[in-house]
């Protein structure tokens, strides 16, 4: 009669890995098409990376502009021209490029100038 109890344990045990794994499946697309770099997930949200940007660098009329976290007061226009930049920096530019610091900005506009 004890014995009943312990296929039933069993069968109760199974049956939960199963429904593991099921939800574990479900949770992954098998073209992983809901899996998302950290880095894309902190630029959407800089709070859940807890960086805070204080400059913005972007492109203004072709020229590199350096904005304040706002995005649109302008701290600094550079006079560098996007066009005269290599093809990666122009199309980060055009992007915006986040910056925490004032030490962070320099050497970015420094790597643009040289």
């Amino acid at each position: 009669m004890k014995n009943w109890k312990y296929i039933l344990s069993l069968f109760v045990l199974i049956m939960l890995f199963g429904l593991y794994i099921k939800g574990y499946t479900y949770g992954v697309n098998s073209d992983n098409s809901n899996i998302r770099m950290k880095d894309e997930v902190d630029k959407e949200n800089p709070v859940l990376s807890g960086i805070v940007y204080n400059y913005y660098i972007k492109d203004q009329d072709d020229y590199v502009v350096v904005f304040k976290k706002d995005k649109k007061t302008v701290y600094m226009e550079t006079g560098i021209l996007v066009n005269s930049l290599d093809e990666n920096d122009a199309k980060m530019i055009k992007a915006g490029i986040p910056v925490e610091d004032i030490t962070a900005l320099y050497a970015y506009l420094e790597s643009f100038t040289s």
